[in-house]
């Protein structure tokens, strides 16, 4: 789902910025205060919404939607950013029934690029994804096929 709000509207810098004060506890009014004194923001406003400012409504909107997505990515990218460094978890997911460590980074991986898609099909989300089915058929063709043709389990 595309985001139409004013705050989605804004400079990913700016919701970056605005995301991470909202999970460091920020209080809503001191934010309101400072996305409609920011330039950025300011031209936005001006230049999609007649010049109405950020309100606390707005901002709640945002807590409730685009933030709790935020959250969201940053867990799963997080999680995927430790897996990859530590072959050990990898390793234990696979003990559970969750595939090989390699099956697994790449699930996270196309997790991953789902929680950023937005619906549209751009080039670089097609690009993304054209590399990880180049990857997933290598995976698949390694598992068909170890060593000696027998099936890798």
């Amino acid at each position: 789902m595309t985001r139409i709000g004013k705050i989605a509207r804004l400079p990913r810098d700016v919701r970056e910025e605005l995301n991470r004060r909202l999970r460091d506890g920020t209080p809503g009014k001191m934010l309101v205060v400072w996305l409609n004194n920011h330039p950025e923001v300011k031209r936005v406003l001006a230049a999609s919404f007649g010049g109405r400012e950020i309100n606390k409504v707005n901002l709640s909107q945002w807590k409730k939607g685009g933030y709790v997505e935020w959250l969201a990515r940053r867990e799963l990218l997080e999680s995927s950013r430790e897996l990859s460094v530590k072959p050990a978890e990898l390793a234990e997911f696979s003990k559970a029934g969750m595939g090989s460590p390699m099956t697994t980074l790449l699930a996270l991986r196309y997790g991953e690029l789902l929680m950023e898609w937005r619906g549209d099909v751009t080039v670089e989300f097609q690009r993304k994804l054209r590399v990880l089915c180049v990857l997933s058929d290598n995976i698949m063709a390694l598992r068909r096929v170890g060593g000696e043709g027998r099936e890798v389990e």
